[in-house]
């Protein structure tokens, strides 16, 4: 009976060591899909800021084709020189405000990526660890559970 006893108690015991590895398991389920949510989300920000560079880069066109324009409209006639001159002047400011926007639309994806980088390298170490510490988990209920045949069948 007290035989029994103990091999109820180290049943109850490896029962408890199960269930926390499942929850391990569960949880580091729950944190891979969670970083996958992540990394879409990061995907979906990155191929918007490529569309808005996109957008950009053809507005820089458009303004380039409006400049050479105004260029052609300088040399035929002088009564138009001084509207002419300041509307160069204006589209010139907007291409090199869009430039340095399109600098800094740029560092912030580059920010993001390394950022995105950072926490997929860190959250990857972490499934790793984790694998590593079921992976003992088990072997410990493997070994366990052998010692309790072994005793049990040499018991009887």
């Amino acid at each position: 009976q007290e035989l029994g006893c103990l091999h109820e108690e180290q049943f109850q015991n490896l029962l408890e060591l199960y269930e926390d590895a499942l929850e391990q398991l569960k949880q580091s389920e729950e944190d891979r899909a969670s970083l996958a949510t992540e990394h879409v989300l990061l995907q979906k920000q990155l191929a918007e800021k490529e569309r808005l560079l996109h957008d950009a880069e053809a507005d820089i066109k458009m303004l380039s084709f409006t400049n050479e324009s105004l260029e052609r409209g300088l040399t035929v006639t002088l009564a138009n020189v001084t509207r002419q001159s300041q509307a160069k002047m204006d589209l010139s400011d907007r291409v090199k405000t869009l430039v340095s926007s399109q600098r800094e639309s740029q560092n912030s994806d580059e920010e993001l990526l390394r950022r995105r980088d950072e926490t997929i390298k860190e959250l990857r170490s972490k499934l790793q660890r984790q694998r590593v510490v079921h992976k003992k988990q088990v072997q410990d209920l493997q070994l366990r559970h052998q010692q309790e045949v072994f005793i049990a069948h040499k018991a009887r």
